[in-house]
């Protein structure tokens, strides 16, 4: 697949299957983020070079996708349609098995990235903008000049 070739789009029910190679393809997982205007931003989670699935959602739970996946550098992905999945689930359930598997993994570890991103979003951790204010207020208070011994000084010097 060439560089930014688009494998899921979110909100999107997925009908293929990819399954991307490790050290034979790049993939980047992205989201979309809301600003405080309201508009929606892709911000990446994720880049996989050790082989990733993309379309489960729609394959195996007839759901739609939660985040973006597109190729980043030339790669190579087999792509296998629903119906041929599940015909071949119902000869091998060791395959169907093991796929399930390896996505439950990889749901993890994604929400894990989601967690991370939210956390960043929201300004760092300690509920965003409440976080925001008292690192300033902090801030403002250390850079302050204070007269000391004739001299002004600040209070952030005296503590080094």
């Amino acid at each position: 697949r060439p560089p930014g070739d688009i494998l899921t789009m979110p909100g999107r029910n997925e009908n293929t299957l990819n399954f991307c190679l490790p050290r034979l393809s790049k993939i980047t997982l992205q989201h979309d983020a809301y600003d405080c205007n309201g508009l929606t931003h892709p911000v990446q989670l994720s880049e996989h070079e050790l082989g990733i699935v993309c379309g489960f959602e729609g394959v195996l739970y007839n759901e739609r996708s939660r985040m973006m996946s597109v190729v980043s550098e030339s790669s190579q992905v087999l792509s296998v349609d629903k119906d041929s999945f599940w015909k071949l689930a119902a000869q091998e359930s060791e395959i169907c098995y093991r796929v399930h598997d390896v996505v439950a993994k990889q749901l993890l570890r994604q929400s894990r990235f989601f967690g991370q991103s939210l956390i960043v979003a929201r300004g760092g951790g300690w509920r965003g903008a409440h976080f925001d204010l008292q690192t300033s207020r902090v801030s403002a208070s250390l850079s302050e000049i204070v007269p000391d011994r004739g001299k002004k000084t600040t209070r952030f010097s005296r503590l080094l």
